[in-house]
């Protein structure tokens, strides 16, 4: 009863329509590999009784997409060549590039079947335009994901955070964390479907063992063991559902839109350090800059890289490193209901010291 609440609850944010299904998962991960699965269902009707007979299946995703996306496709059997990467315009997936490859494969036989934005990327926190996905996936009869593993949430953030994530409704599926930006332990991860019919094609099988009744502990619908590849699953859903009821929708929008402000803030201050700059703009929670812009790119990456390690080895702050133009950069992903202000002033503060030792 739980898993139905908070799964019909998320459904209700996201903007799916009734009768959208969903099931918990491990995190973003596994949720794209169901997701995906689906969609090659969807694209070959006798998928599950005869496999792909050797036909090529392509998918197409906006270039920097997380690596889950094509480790589903090897997982799967389609094979990570088989992922066009599609390149961005001004952070975004430049759509009519993706157009003209769609048209390129079907020229040279090949089958394309899927389309994956991203909400929110692992690397600066970005966003697809997802309405003008959901509208190239119509056209060229595309299944539709969206990753949102943590981006997802800003459907429940403050404007003008919350457009970020404007037509993700649209989407076939979505793959979200509550255990990034909605603040629950690990493992908690959810995969959303539009189409529950389609969702329950991809993987419902009741062997004898596994027969429904009437009633008794056989009884009830759904079986979310119909909607997934596990049997065996524990209660996700109590951790979400606890916090959901103690602290309400309003307030894990006013933590979410609190960390956006965070990231702007850290911006601001990395903008008034002369040696450091900015790798990219912050358009979300997440906050990517280098400590020493004078230096040279290799030893701007070494001393971003040993900063970071410093630091989390001092226990001053916890700062990841990403790549942005060959560089290799220091990452703030904000994503903590405890972080204040101060926390990100002393952690600015913590790397201009590292940075002035060099």
């Amino acid at each position: 009863e739980m898993e139905r609440i908070v799964i019909a609850w998320t459904r209700r944010i996201m903007g799916l329509p009734e009768g959208a299904s969903g099931v918990f998962v491990t995190g973003t991960s596994q949720a794209t590999v169901l997701s995906f699965q689906a969609a090659r269902v969807r694209a070959l009707e006798d998928l599950r009784r005869r496999g792909q007979e050797g036909r090529r299946l392509t998918a197409y995703a906006g270039a920097g997409v997380h690596n889950a996306t094509s480790k589903a496709l090897e997982l799967l059997g389609i094979g990570s060549e088989n992922l066009r990467s599609v390149p961005l315009k001004e952070g975004r997936m430049d759509v009519n590039a993706l157009r003209r490859m769609v048209q390129e494969d079907r020229m040279a036989g090949a089958l394309p079947f899927l389309l994956v934005g991203t909400a929110g990327s692992v690397d600066l926190g970005l966003f697809d335009d997802l309405n003008a996905l959901a509208n190239a996936a119509a056209e060229e009869k595309l299944w539709l994901h969206v990753d949102g593993a943590f981006g997802a949430w800003t459907r429940i953030a403050q404007e003008p955070y919350r457009s970020l994530s404007n037509g993700i409704g649209r989407a076939d599926s979505i793959a979200l964390d509550f255990h990034k930006w909605f603040y629950v332990g690990y493992d908690c991860g959810l995969c959303l479907m539009r189409n529950e019919a389609e969702h329950r094609a991809a993987f419902a099988a009741r062997p004898a063992y596994l027969e429904g009744a009437s009633r008794g502990l056989a009884g009830g619908e759904p079986w979310f063991c119909d909607y997934g590849i596990d049997l065996s699953r524990g209660n996700r859903a109590i951790k979400v559902w606890a916090a959901l009821e103690m602290f309400g929708e309003e307030a894990f929008g006013r933590a979410i839109t609190g960390n956006c402000h965070q990231a702007a803030l850290m911006a601001e201050l990395v903008a008034a350090e002369p040696a450091m700059e900015l790798a990219h703009p912050v358009v979300s929670n997440i906050c990517a800059f280098t400590a020493r812009r004078d230096l040279p790119p290799e030893a701007q990456s070494r001393l971003n890289s040993e900063i970071a390690q410093r630091l989390q080895e001092s226990g001053e702050a916890v700062f990841s490193t990403t790549r942005v133009n060959g560089i290799q950069v220091l990452r703030a992903a904000i994503a903590n209901h405890r972080t204040r202000d101060e926390d990100i002033r002393a952690a600015v503060e913590a790397v201009s010291k590292e940075a002035n030792r060099a």
